[in-house]
This record gives C-alpha cells, sequence and structure tokens, in this order.
C-alpha cells in the first residue's frame, strides 16, 4: 500500500491582496451607509422652559403648530405634563423650520383652555416668544425659529 500525504494548500500571494482590497471596499461602503444613516437621523430639539407654573394645580399643555390654518384648533404636537413644580422644560423632537407655540395651565385638569362668555382665558396662558396679544391670539407672533440642532426657548405663563 502507498502512503497518501496530504500537503495544506497555500494561497498564493497574488489572491491575497485582492481579497483584501475586496474585504476593505465592503468595509468602507458600509462605513459610508451607517454614517448616512447617523446623520439623517440626527435628532433635532426645540427645548421650551415654561415659567410661572402655579405649583400643584392641575397640569400644563404645551402644543405646537406648523401651519397657521391649524393654529390653537389641531397642533402639530403636544406634550402634558403635571404642574408639579413652577419651572418644567419640555423637548420636542421636530425638524428644524419655524414653529408656533402656545402653553396653558389646566388647573382643573378638565383638558381644555377655560373661558368666560366673551372668550378671555380664566387660566394662565403663554405664547411663542412670550406674545402677549390683545384679541385673540396671532399665529405669526407666536413662531419661534427653530433653525438648530437644539433651539431653546423660554415662556412666562400669564392670567389674561
Amino acid at each position: 500500500m502507498k502512503a497518501v500525504v496530504v500537503k495544506p494548500v497555500k494561497l498564493s500571494s497574488k489572491n491575497r491582496p485582492l481579497r483584501t482590497s475586496r474585504y476593505l471596499v465592503l468595509c468602507g461602503v458600509l462605513g459610508l451607509f451607517c454614517s448616512y444613516k447617523t446623520i439623517e437621523k440626527e435628532e433635532n430639539r426645540l427645548m421650551i422652559t415654561i415659567e410661572g407654573i402655579k405649583k400643584g394645580k392641575g397640569e400644563v399643555i404645551v402644543s405646537i403648530f406648523e401651519e397657521e390654518k391649524n393654529w390653537l384648533k389641531k397642533p402639530f404636537q403636544v406634550i402634558k405634563m403635571n404642574a408639579d413644580s413652577d419651572t418644567k422644560t419640555v423637548s420636542f423632537s421636530v425638524e428644524k423650520g419655524k414653529y408656533a407655540v402656545s402653553v396653558f395651565q389646566d388647573e382643573n385638569a378638565n383638558g381644555e383652555l377655560d373661558q368666560s362668555w366673551i372668550g378671555i382665558p380664566k387660566e394662565p396662558i403663554g405664547f411663542g416668544n412670550n406674545y402677549k396679544p390683545f384679541g385673540p391670539p396671532k399665529f405669526g407672533p407666536a413662531r419661534v425659529d427653530h433653525n438648530k440642532s437644539e433651539s431653546f426657548y423660554t415662556i412666562t405663563l400669564y392670567k389674561a
């Protein structure tokens, strides 16, 4: 009987650079794809601090509006929070742009802004840019410019 000798197969040096370069190209493409997705999903935060809250009375409702036609009717986003301190900060994750802001403290927690028979709010209110309207609030003056990855605004509640 003849003995069979098995010799290990060596890869030629010609194949190694080709496989390595294919691997590097694949890693590069995946890296670019992953970094593109990371940039695409970068969060933009619109931060609003509300001051003048009557501590322990109901909840604070902060609404932002994208379009004038929806102003004070259909908010783009809403955040509700307990009125457990005199200052609160909310964070909206939104695209850069301009947003009108409306805030009120719902002291009796009925989910709506209580008003007198002629439409004057009975509960504390506030608007973007600390705009204090005479008459019904308008969209334009209540708009804030969210043009950075993080924008910070402060709104002080007041009694009308």
